[in-house]
C-alpha cells in the first residue's frame, strides 16, 4: 500500500538530485480523456501484483527529462515532441526517473510493473484511474533549460 502522495517539495528534490539543474514545481489540472495519448504511463504493483500507483508524465515533461537525464539538448527533443515519438534512449531514461519516483511514495514493497509510452494502448482499469478523481497529485514541473510538462501521481 502506498503511505502517502510524495507532496510537492518531495518530487522537486527527486528530480532536481537526477537532473542536476533546477525544477520548478506547482499545482497543475489533472490529465483530461483527449490527454491520454500523449502521455508516458508507469504501472506499480505490490507483491500480489495489484495495481497500487500509477504516474504519468505528458510527453512534453517525458521528452525533457529523459533529455535532461541523457544530457541530450533540448533543441532536438522538441521535435520528438510534435510526433509524441520518443527513442528508446529516452525510454530508458524516463523509466530510470519512474523507479527512483517509488522511493517517494513510502512504500517499500511497491514495484514498477509496466509503462506505456505516448499513444500506447492502455487497459481500461489504468485509463480509467488516470481521469478519477480521488487519491492523487497532478504537479506542473519546469526544468531549466528544458522546459515544462505535467505529472500526475495516482493510488487507486
Amino acid at each position: 500500500m502506498v503511505n502517502a502522495l510524495p507532496g510537492p517539495k518531495v518530487v522537486k528534490d527527486l528530480f532536481e538530485e537526477l537532473l542536476d539543474r533546477e525544477v520548478a514545481v506547482g499545482p497543475a489540472d489533472p490529465p483530461r480523456s483527449g490527454d491520454i495519448t500523449r502521455l508516458f504511463i508507469a504501472v506499480y504493483v505490490d507483491a500480489s501484483l495489484q495495481m497500487k500507483a500509477i504516474a504519468a508524465m505528458d510527453v512534453g515533461l517525458a521528452a525533457y527529462t529523459g533529455a535532461a537525464l541523457g544530457l541530450v539538448p533540448a533543441g532536438g527533443v522538441r521535435d520528438l515532441m510534435a510526433t509524441s515519438s520518443l527513442s528508446p534512449v529516452l525510454v530508458s531514461n524516463i523509466e530510470t526517473i519512474y523507479e527512483r519516483l517509488i522511493a517517494t511514495m513510502g512504500a517499500p514493497s511497491l514495484r514498477l510493473y509496466q509503462t506505456f509510452t505516448p499513444g500506447q494502448p492502455l487497459p481500461a482499469d489504468v485509463s480509467g484511474h488516470l481521469l478519477a478523481l480521488g487519491k492523487r497529485r497532478d504537479l506542473s514541473l519546469a526544468l531549466q533549460g528544458y522546459g515544462k510538462g505535467r505529472l500526475s501521481i495516482i493510488c487507486p
